[in-house]
């Protein structure tokens, strides 16, 4: 059966955001081996197999995509709100959606949490981040309080998170009853922003207001839900940080 490499595209996709273009977005090269490839990519240069264009492995990188295109954006944003560094926390969420992409390619088991298993992995590279940075700022005099005691925090913070939690139906009725007690244009602009993607712009024409009105009924949206979700820092950054 005739194998395939990815290149600079995929040859068993059409679809365009895509996941091997956005995420092993450099190449592949033949390994010397039939069944393997190299594939050097920003997390690195790693050995994985090449594969068949399958139907069921096509249908499998869909639903990649669609779980990429849904939550790097989020992840991203989670990452960044402990280390302070966007680069970084991009390249940490490549990797993590890099080594949820390798472990279970073939044959995921139904029952695991997909976006919470991903958000562990970025969970924990972004501890190792912040550790090794405790270590070289106890070198550092001059800023070595201040900064000791913010990496302190940012460890703690991160090592309380559970990604399992985000998910829960408990997290979802939680930000849906915050939902609730917005005014009833509050909750339309708010949904159409956050949940739908839609730009202030487009909710304005379509809902017949002005771009400052819908600016003004999500500063009531996010003033409400940062007050609700305060004691739940990640489930503020995925709902409101879209």
């Amino acid at each position: 059966m005739k194998k395939y490499v990815f290149r600079n595209k995929c040859p068993v996709i059409s679809f365009s955001g895509i996941f091997f273009l956005s995420l092993f977005a450099k190449r592949s090269v033949p390994s010397g081996n039939p069944s393997e490839v190299v594939v050097i990519c920003t997390g690195g240069t790693f050995r994985r197999p090449a594969y068949e264009a399958t139907e069921e492995f096509t249908t499998a990188m869909l639903q990649f995509d669609a779980l990429f295109m849904e939550y790097k954006r989020r992840f991203t944003l989670f990452a960044d709100s402990y280390i302070h560094d966007m680069q970084l926390a991009e390249d940490i969420v490549t990797d993590a959606f890099m080594a949820y992409w390798e472990a279970f390619r073939q044959s995921p088991p139904a029952e695991i949490n997909a976006p919470a298993y991903i958000l562990t992995i970025v969970k924990n590279k972004c501890i190792n981040e912040l550790e090794h940075r405790k270590v070289h700022e106890k070198f550092v005099a001059s800023s070595q309080t201040d900064a000791q005691w913010e990496l302190r925090m940012q460890l703690a913070s991160l090592r309380a998170c559970d990604p399992e939690e985000i998910f829960t139906a408990e997290m979802e009725e939680l930000v849906r009853r915050s939902l609730r007690k917005l005014p009833p244009k509050a909750q339309k602009v708010f949904t159409m922003s956050r949940l739908e993607g839609r730009s202030h712009r487009e909710i304005a024409v379509e809902l017949g207001l002005s771009v400052k009105s819908v600016e003004y009924y999500m500063n009531i949206a996010l003033r409400t839900l940062r007050a609700d979700l305060a004691g739940y820092v990640a489930a503020l950054i995925f709902y409101l940080g879209r």
